[in-house]
């Protein structure tokens, strides 16, 4: 199982726009006690989302992470019908 990131989406997105902004890698890495590759790897996951993006859609969206949870086919569907119930969706 991987490793609990301690930075919410939120936070990264947010590091993530003040390189965009012009501030250096180096001195947001240093600030946030990560490494130079992680926020390579995190501009590859979260690079183009906004912080809106992140958090729990309604509607037939889902997060890839919560679709790669789901074990089959049946169980996905499962959810998915659930979570249109739950969204109100006919």
């Amino acid at each position: 199982m991987p490793k609990k990131s301690k930075y919410t989406e939120e936070q990264i997105i947010h590091a993530l726009r003040e390189v965009d902004a012009g501030a250096k890698v180096q001195d947001i890495v240093r600030r946030l006690g990560v490494n130079e590759q992680t926020s390579y790897r995190w501009k590859s996951k979260y690079g183009g989302m906004d912080v809106p993006d992140t958090g729990t859609s309604s509607g037939r969206a889902c997060s890839t992470a919560t679709t790669k949870s789901v074990a089959d086919r049946g169980a996905l569907a499962s959810w998915i019908r659930r979570a249109e119930r739950r969204a109100g969706l006919p």
